[in-house]
């Protein structure tokens, strides 16, 4: 409140009082000495005027970390509490108490601006071993909030001195590694002390061991993982490290060594091989596939670059050609064997495997058989047809056999004479076995055919022809029964005593076609007749050549010698002089 005080007169005063209470002023014109507050124009009633429809805030808060902690005698150590301001108008603020007089503060006074803050530092500087716990109080003229805060801490006689204490632990025996391989571990820097530990550098006195990370820092009670790898010289075989490693830090104790070892393992490709190389039997122009086994039992990657053998290109290829092996697994080679000689041969030979191999066996035997290629043709069927009718067809079938261990192919056959054809005219016969040509007898004239029958093929061997025969007959037809016949027949019947005396009618016709015959050889016999006057029975030629159908028939079915005339033909039999 704000007051002002004026003399107007040495028997009257006015004095104007102004009151500001959450922005409403309340305004007094005057006062008479005699009669109180007075107003020139109401002296009865006071003025009251609203500034704002708003209410004034100045909302106080405290944070601070205050727990001092341990404090030696005749230190200090500070802390900042943050005095904040949530309202909408200015904070006074006109003093800080702690409670104890080890505790001061810096500013002790200040004013804060709406939705601001501002920073006081606090101080503990203890006068004595002595432990407290009090309540900071913040005077101000805050309409809410909260503007108390706890504090404690502690005086001590002695500082508390900063201890860094390193230990290292961890498995850095490397053990063997193959030269110019690596292997890892890991070295624990711990930090037992009780403040931040800073580590500059890490040594191992050989350049085979470095360690990743080399600096870094460890808070107290903490620990950190470094990285050691440990990589011998591919040349270094069979020798063994051992060293120190050493963690150059700011360490107040402890243990900042720790001892490694290690050797190196001479490096080995162990090869050997395996599979069944003997590839038996296998035609010339053919192949047969085996599969080799590569293995390496050594401790390093095994290459090989080329398979050789001794005799020449057997096996002729392989897949692959080259390729590597991991250590402890084995790859699969594709062998081929193709025999190549133009007559059977066996092949006894070595196989070698190049590669970078340390030790072990890169040979192998093997073994196969080339067989040369064959087509043993051979042909077979009755190919004389006989005597066939002008005009007239006869067919016969011939087999075409391959006995030879290869297919045979064929591609054509000739007869010589074109009365003689064949269907089908090519093809292919499988080892061992056989095809059925159709052979067709077709007669365009009445005269003998011969002709040789050839099958052109790829046959290594064998027989591929075959005689060709036949006749073209005129057509049968009825004439005149030759002279004589009739008692030439008696004749020779009373001869031999036909009938009786155990003469069969077929030995009457044979001695009646001789007797016959040897006057005219036009005469001779049909053979094979079935029916009840026998098996054959007597023929005649005409003079001109032309077979007709004339028989002379013995007997009856009472074997009577007579004779007669049987113009029915050739059908069922073949004219043969006797």
């Amino acid at each position: 409140m704000t007051q002002g005080f004026e003399h107007l007169s040495s028997t009257a005063r006015t004095v104007r009082l102004t009151f500001y209470l959450l922005a409403v002023t309340l305004t007094a014109s005057c006062i008479d000495d005699q009669s109180g507050l007075t107003s020139p124009t109401s002296p009865t009633s006071p003025t009251v005027t609203a500034g704002s429809s708003q209410s004034s805030t100045r909302i106080i808060a405290l944070s601070a970390d205050v727990a001092f902690g341990e404090v030696a005698v005749g230190d200090t150590a500070t802390r900042l509490l943050t005095i904040s301001n949530t309202g909408n108008n200015t904070l006074t603020w006109s003093g800080i108490s702690s409670g104890i007089s080890d505790v001061t503060a810096s500013p002790t006074s200040g004013t804060i601006t709406a939705n601001e803050s501002q920073e006081v530092t606090l101080t503990f500087s203890p006068l004595a071993a002595i432990s407290f716990s009090s309540t900071l109080t913040v005077t101000s003229d805050k309409t809410g909030g909260t503007h108390t805060i706890d504090l404690w801490g502690t005086g001590v006689d002695e500082p508390v001195a900063a201890t860094r204490i390193i230990e290292l632990s961890g498995d850095v025996p490397f053990g063997e590694v193959i030269g110019g391989g690596t292997k890892t571990s890991t070295l624990t820097i711990t930090n037992t002390g009780n403040s931040t530990l800073t580590w500059s550098d890490i040594s191992t006195g050989t350049s085979v061991v470095t360690a990743n990370p080399t600096t870094g820092t460890v808070e107290a009670g903490e620990s950190q993982a470094v990285t050691l790898t440990f990589k011998p010289d591919e040349a270094d075989e069979g020798k063994t490290y051992t060293g120190t490693i050493t963690v150059t830090s700011d360490a107040t104790s402890g243990t900042n060594t720790r001892t490694f070892s290690g050797s190196t393992l001479s490096v080995t490709r162990i090869i050997g091989l395996s599979g069944d190389l003997a590839f038996g039997e296998v035609l010339v122009g053919a192949t047969a596939t085996k599969t080799l086994t590569i293995s390496n039992t050594g401790n390093s990657t095994l290459t090989w670059t080329e398979i050789t053998t001794t005799i020449g290109n057997l096996p002729a290829t392989s897949t692959p050609t080259s390729g590597t092996v991991l250590p402890g697994e084995s790859r699969p080679v594709t062998l081929i064997f193709a025999p190549n000689a133009p007559e059977d041969t066996t092949y006894n030979g070595t196989l070698t495997v190049h590669s970078d191999k340390t030790s072990g066996d890169d040979t192998k035997a093997f073994s196969g058989t080339g067989l040369a290629a064959t087509r043993i043709i051979t042909l077979s069927g009755d190919m004389s047809f006989g005597e066939v009718t002008v005009g007239d067809t006869l067919t016969r079938t011939l087999t075409i056999s391959n006995t030879g261990n290869n297919t045979l192919t064929w591609n054509g056959i000739s007869t010589g004479n074109s009365a003689f054809t064949a269907s089908p005219t090519s093809g292919t016969v499988a080892a061992g076995g056989s095809q059925a040509v159709t052979l067709t007898f077709s007669p365009v004239a009445v005269t003998a055919y011969n002709g040789t029958l050839t099958v052109t093929s790829d046959k290594t061997s064998g027989t591929h022809t075959s005689t060709l025969s036949g006749a073209g007959g005129d057509a049968p037809y009825n004439c005149c029964p030759p002279p004589n016949r009739f008692s030439v027949v008696q004749s020779v019947a009373a001869e031999i005593g036909y009938p009786g005396s155990g003469v069969d009618v077929r030995t009457l016709t044979q001695k009646v076609a001789e007797r016959l015959h040897a006057e005219d050889h036009r005469w001779g016999r049909r053979i094979n007749i079935t029916g009840p006057l026998g098996k054959d029975t007597v023929a005649y030629k005409a003079s001109d050549g032309r077979p007709y159908s004339i028989d002379i028939v013995l007997g009856s079915m009472s074997n009577d010698p007579k004779v007669h005339w049987a113009p029915h033909g050739f059908v069922g039999g073949t004219w043969v002089a006797p």
